[in-house]
């Protein structure tokens, strides 16, 4: 007897038969990225000759081809270049290693769902570990070839759903779509990799003497990549308007049988009341009669059951279905458009101007800024989901840069480490800087628009829910209420996924603690203080952190943090002795905690 054969392409069991005829169709579907990638399996072991030639601590093996080791090679090529950073070298390479961070998994996921995946996954790791083994002297790569690298994972940005749809789907077109993106990203890694194998002879040949423009010869093939994505997301989105189609059908069905079966039902039950009428003669009961009483007792109680069940089902998910609907009814989603003053460039352009003018910090202001980094209380802040708040305090205003401190320079270094800091999202506000903003209101109110614009902004990456909020809060923005910009921010940190952690960021509180600011400031203070203990208490719930720093030594901010739980109150001496003068790198603290 013919053994019935598991095709997985097709997810379904076939005849041994069928399912040679089914084999030799996808073969032929997936031949033209074949060949390519037996083609950039032999550009990449030519580039690996040449490059240990050059560099002899480059040695890399076909059997540790695997997107694993990209991982730990992006993740390694991060912090060099992170470290670099002030050094204003290879910029655009930190740009590019983060994409490729951002977007490896997708891509990695999509190469799973290619047929035979191993004749293409191991060329494509191969090429992309070829690449990043430049390690430290990756900004010598040229721009043009970095670029086109970084493009390929980054086509997959923010589709996830269409392949897992596409692991469901079976389209002939839809895998010939595939099957085309698949060889033209071969294509463009062969030329990327041959770069690596030529000589710096031929090289210089081609450039001197425009001898096939390795240049123009690139661009074509990303440009037909590019294409050739286009269609594979025009067939998906094509199949999957099918299967939508198809779903539609299925319910459209299923609404149908269960009018014919109340048809039927109504029916069964005349038959049933005639019946019993001509029981009440037994002169005029025949034997059909008798039959048609059983008949129709026995199909009413199955079509009673089957009506009962479905309208189960129905009134099991109608509650449900009508209290989301209901809330979701009553939430409006809000955007940028909607918060009154908020000025998206001014965070960024904070941070910046905090780490320019660290090059005028006195030097024991920047010797007690170490300090703060190497205490116990600091540390403890940053890797212990307990300690989720933290003040820091100390005379260390600088009079030659107006409304900054080196305090400010903490959070402006923070800030910038943790945007590579993966689940992480912070929002920042530098008061003594916002005083200084044209039109600014100076208060708690403009931290709360700072917090809910910036916060706002991270939902471009596509990683959190709907930004929703009651539609009344949403129409009270505009009258800048304390209170409702505190509940605005409170509901779209619940929007935040709970394996995320938030860094809540406040410079020189000290400014908002003029007597007229003081009885907002303290409402909003001990929300967001509430607000981290309340999280911290769940069990699986997402991280909040609140860093809070005053140049000059608070009242009332410093008394409400102290008679809290635990100790969160760090005051910076004013003199250091030299025991207390080791500094230690921000880097390296966010490494050695396991946050980086």
């Amino acid at each position: 007897m013919d053994q019935p054969v598991f095709v997985p392409e097709q997810g379904m069991f076939v005849t041994s038969q069928e399912a040679v005829v089914l084999r030799e169709k996808i073969d032929g579907i997936w031949k033209e990225p074949y060949e390519v990638a037996q083609e950039l399996q032999k550009r990449i072991s030519k580039a690996q000759g040449r490059l240990k030639k050059t560099n002899p601590q480059i040695a890399l093996r076909t059997e540790k081809f695997t997107w694993r080791n990209v991982h730990n090679q992006i993740d390694e090529l991060q912090s060099i270049y992170e470290e670099e950073r002030m050094q204003g070298t290879g910029g655009f390479v930190r740009r590019g290693l983060n994409k490729i961070g951002k977007n490896a998994s997708t891509f990695e996921k999509w190469l799973k769902l290619v047929p035979q995946n191993e004749s293409y996954a191991a060329p494509i790791t191969g090429a992309f570990q070829v690449v990043l083994s430049m390690g430290r002297r990756m900004h010598e790569v040229r721009r043009e070839i970095f670029d086109a690298l970084v493009e390929i994972p980054e086509l997959f940005e923010g589709i996830d759903r269409w392949i897992k749809l596409y692991g469901q789907l079976d389209d002939d077109l839809l895998m010939k779509t595939a099957s085309n993106l698949c060889a033209e990203i071969l294509r463009v890694l062969c030329e990327i990799v041959s770069h690596f194998g030529e000589s710096h002879g031929k090289k210089f040949m081609q450039v001197t003497f425009k001898i096939d423009s390795y240049e123009r010869r690139l661009s074509y093939h990303v440009e037909d990549m590019r294409k050739a994505h286009g269609r594979f997301k025009n067939a998906i989105e094509a199949c999957s308007g099918k299967l939508l189609g198809a779903t539609y059908d299925i319910s459209y069905l299923t609404n149908s049988r269960i009018a014919q079966i109340s048809e039927r039902q109504e029916h069964l039950i005349q038959i049933t009341m005639q019946t019993m009428q001509l029981l009440q003669d037994p002169e005029k009961l025949s034997e059909e009669s008798r039959r048609n009483v059983v008949l129709s007792a026995f199909h009413r109680q199955l079509c009673e059951n089957a009506v009962d069940s479905s309208r189960e089902k129905e009134n099991v998910q109608e509650p449900e279905k009508s209290r989301s609907m209901g809330k979701e009814k009553n939430m409006k989603r809000i955007k940028l458009a909607h918060i009154p003053e908020f000025d998206p460039e001014v965070g960024h352009r904070h941070i910046k101007l905090c780490r320019h003018n660290s090059e005028v910090t006195q030097d024991d202001d920047m010797e007690r800024l170490g300090w703060v980094k190497r205490s116990e209380m600091f540390r403890s802040f940053l890797i212990d989901r307990r300690s989720g708040y933290l003040l820091i305090e100390g005379n260390m205003r600088d009079d030659r840069v107006c409304h900054q401190s080196s305090l400010s320079l903490l959070i402006a270094e923070m800030a910038e480490l943790l945007e590579i800091v993966r689940p992480t999202v912070f929002v920042t506000h530098f008061c003594g800087l916002h005083a200084q903003e044209p039109g600014c209101f100076r208060d708690i109110r403009d931290l709360l628009i700072e917090f809910i614009g910036q916060l706002l902004m991270k939902w471009d990456t596509g990683a959190f829910g709907k930004p929703l909020v009651e539609g009344d809060l949403k129409s009270k923005l505009e009258s800048r209420d304390h209170d409702v910009l505190v509940q605005v921010f409170i509901t779209l940190l619940s929007k935040v996924p709970k394996p995320w952690t938030i860094f809540l960021f406040i410079d020189a509180i000290d400014m908002y603690e003029t007597p007229e600011r003081l009885n907002d400031t303290m409402v909003v203070i001990r929300e967001l203080l509430d607000l981290v203990e309340t999280e911290a208490r769940r069990k699986k719930s997402r991280t909040i952190k609140l860093l809070v720093t005053a140049p000059a030594s608070t009242i009332e901010v410093g008394n409400e943090f102290e008679a809290r739980e635990g100790q969160s109150r760090l005051m910076v001496p004013d003199a250091l002795d030299e025991s207390m003068m080791d500094d230690v790198g921000l880097v390296d603290m966010v490494h050695s905690v396991g946050l980086g």
